[in-house]
């Protein structure tokens, strides 16, 4: 997500050039097919070989196709230019819509124009020309309602200010027609879903003179027939106009259920033919065997050939709860499993105060009821179960100043706080773990890091500008503790007094990859095998004016918005690894959970929060949401495979005497071969007789010509991998 792209300045001359042939058509064209025609000037500036949705795509005119773009992840300043501006209305190609998380993620541009000398002309500051909530070929640029024909004929550069936002082109072209919506299609992925599966429905538009249609503005709802039917669908309108299907209960036998899409958009509304869909049984369950290696990163393998991948996936929808309360930001911060249920401890934030309910399938719950303590709801943020000692501890946030108290409890109901005194003073925000393998607790929360200079662009941290001209961001912070009352490092932090800060080498930073101004803001971890898999949520501060128009938390709060979410791996809880930047962990920056994903139905369920912040319209903190579910299919974090032919080799274990089964996805080619401790391939134990089946399975018997290994048992073997277009995910045994 945020490995950095190179940027260009392309000379005056090639520059005009390509101008000067457009406007032999009478048309200003400049499409920003790469990063040549862009003066970096700050942040976070990138080119992007693909457009992100598909708007502008089957688009016949240049200034309207979308194909390459330069913009920016993060906050970023750019210059386009310097070139002759036309005397039609000029009109931007631009994106600045991530679905319904737009308005939370405040993606932005603010357009101005500068002259020959570089000065900011008055009438056309950045102030006067703000674009948020845009996906528009051909937006014409406004200066306070003003447009820049006054300024026909001088030569201009535009500087553009802006954050998650792509510029396609600069163009005079009007999209012709209109986008009177026509028609609706749905095309799920599979035509068959067993009992608690889900899987993608992509949504087609097209206007009425068959064009694309964006419904990114468009109500849009489903119907589920028969309405009793165990389905839930969840719409996501960012531009690929994508729904999640997930059958939310048993399926006794195979049924056919029909799902049909509605659309309103400028008050016309369509409907799609009906999608049949027939429902199955569930499959056997495979995740009770045990896990014996699983295939993440680089020290998985003791030898690789060829373009290895190390890739992640993202969490996605499956679907709503019940039975939990639905009150303003409710939260979960403990899942543990007792016996055939899952028991959740949380809170309601404000009305209902903390509580614990049980579920069998993860979607229902029952048995909520109140815990007794004497924390108050809104600064209950984390709680973990510690089998050494049988007992739980509870994390219980104070303020002004942050400081931490412990509540323990032996039966999960019961608090009491531990001491009197804070455990210790830091940030407002952490994760609390439990290290069995080191028996001791584990907390990775937020800290201080002193900049050398002020950030250019600054939030709600008022006493920045009481640093002697340096500045703060903040950042990870990982403490130890064997009993849950003394911890490691122990010093009180105190935010505006950098002398208590502690020292970077005890702390996470950002790093030479990350945007400029990125830090961090939120962390949760849980217990993946043997190594511990967390998601960081990561921020940026946003210019004041954007936050006028759009805040982020209540008014007058300078708090900007978060970035997005990526995961992270550690093998002892303290010093993490970043190997998946490119991919987000979460769609919504509203993922925060805080507890180990449930193991069930055959995938890792994730309990969400409801909603945090009161940014409008869906974001917004209203009540009557009820918490959701995000997931992945069993042990899918991460994977090691490739694209072109490769191969690699994990790491030793003994064989077990059940015979080893395998998790993985290819379309091309995947085989696997056994090796003994010098790297051998054992007779009878090939690659010719290793080939998988294609497709996609959870737990595949690994089989070479009939055989499974039993007769290898308790001898040290390893696993060599042969793959194109292929994924591995974990090993496991009976």
């Amino acid at each position: 997500m945020y490995a950095p792209h190179s940027i260009f300045i392309l000379t005056v001359l090639l520059l005009s050039a390509r101008i000067a042939g457009a406007a032999e058509s009478g048309e200003f064209v400049l499409r920003l097919e790469d990063a040549g025609a862009v003066k970096k000037i700050w942040g976070d500036v990138r080119s992007y070989p693909e457009p992100r949705g598909l708007m502008g795509r089957d688009e016949p005119h240049p200034a309207h196709r979308r194909g390459p773009s330069v913009g920016a992840f993060s906050n970023a300043i750019f210059e386009i230019g310097p070139f002759v501006m036309p005397a039609q209305a000029l009109r931007i190609n631009l994106d600045t819509l991530r679905g319904e998380s737009a308005l939370t993620q405040q993606a932005y541009a603010m357009v101005e124009v500068l002259d020959r000398q570089g000065n900011v002309l008055p009438a056309y500051s950045r102030e006067r020309c703000l674009l948020i909530d845009v996906n528009e070929p051909d937006r014409t640029l406004l200066w306070n309602g003003s447009d820049n024909t006054a300024l026909a004929g001088r030569e201009v550069t535009l500087r553009i200010h802006t954050r998650d936002a792509r510029v396609y082109s600069l163009h005079t072209v009007p999209l012709p027609g209109d986008q009177i919506p026509g028609r609706l299609r749905l095309e799920p992925a599979r035509s068959e879903l067993p009992a608690w599966d889900t899987m993608t429905v992509t949504l087609h538009g097209r206007t009425s003179t068959d064009r694309f249609l964006s419904l990114d503005r468009a109500d849009v709802r489903f119907d589920v027939e028969p309405a009793d039917a165990p389905v839930q669908v969840k719409s996501d309108k960012r531009d690929r106009h994508t729904a999640y299907v997930t059958v939310t209960g048993d399926v006794p036998s195979a049924r056919t259920v029909n799902l049909r899409a509605r659309a309103t958009l400028a008050g016309v509304a369509i409907a799609s033919p009906a999608l049949t869909l027939r429902l199955l049984p569930a499959k056997p369950a495979a995740d009770e065997r045990k896990i014996v290696q699983v295939f993440l990163q680089p020290s998985d393998l003791t030898a690789q050939e060829g373009p290895v991948r190390f890739q992640a996936n993202t969490l996605m929808p499956y679907a709503e709860t019940r039975g939990l309360p639905v009150t303003e930001r409710a939260m979960t911060v403990l899942g543990r499993r007792m016996g055939d249920r899952y028991h959740v401890w949380g809170s309601s934030r404000k009305e209902g105060g903390l509580y614990r309910a049980e579920t069998r399938d993860g979607l229902n719950y029952e048995n909520l009821r109140p815990l007794v303590s004497d924390m108050a709801p809104e600064h209950l943020m984390g709680m973990v179960y510690n089998p050494r000692d049988d007992r739980f501890l509870a994390f219980e946030r104070g303020i002004r100043p942050v400081r931490w108290y412990g509540h323990f409890s032996s039966d999960g109901t019961t608090f009491s706080r531990a001491q009197s005194e804070p455990l210790f003073k830091d940030h407002d925000a952490g994760h609390l773990l439990w290290d069995e393998e080191r028996r001791r607790y584990l907390y990775v929360g937020l800290s201080y890091d002193l900049l050398p200079q002020p950030r250019r662009i600054t939030d709600n941290i008022g006493w920045e500008p009481r640093l002697g001209g340096r500045g703060v961001r903040r950042v990870i912070a990982p403490r130890t503790s064997p009993d849950g009352l003394t911890w490691t490092p122990g010093q009180d932090v105190s935010g505006s007094d950098p002398a208590t800060w502690l020292r970077q080498d005890q702390l996470i930073l950002p790093d030479a990859q990350d945007p400029v101004d990125m830090e961090y803001y939120w962390f949760i971890a849980f217990r993946h095998h043997d190594r511990w898999v967390g998601i960081v949520l990561t921020y940026a501060p946003s210019p004041l004016k954007v936050l006028e128009q759009v805040p982020y938390d209540p008014a007058p709060s300078k708090h900007g918005p978060h970035l997005g979410t990526e995961w992270w791996v550690s093998t002892d809880g303290v010093k993490w690894d970043r190997p998946w930047r490119d991919t987000p962990a979460t769609l919504d920056w509203r993922i925060y959970f805080g507890h180990e994903p449930m193991r069930l139905h055959d995938r890792m369920l994730f309990l969400t929060s409801n909603q945090l912040y009161n940014v409008p319209p869906a974001q917004g903190a209203r009540p009557g949401q009820h918490q959701a579910v995000y997931s992945l299919p069993a042990d899918r974090v991460a994977s090691i495979g490739s694209d072109a032919p490769a191969s690699f080799t994990g790491r030793p274990f003994v064989m077990p005497a059940g015979g080893l089964y395998l998790n993985y996805e290819y379309s091309g080619a995947l085989a696997a071969e056994l090796l003994d401790e010098r790297g051998r391939v054992l007779p009878g134990y090939g690659r010719s007789g290793g080939v998988l089946p294609a497709g996609s399975a959870l737990a595949a018997p690994l089989r070479w010509a009939g055989r499974n290994g039993a007769e290898l048992a308790g001898r040290t073997v390893r696993l060599r991998f042969h793959t194109a277009k292929a994924r591995v995910y974990a090993l496991y045994h009976d």
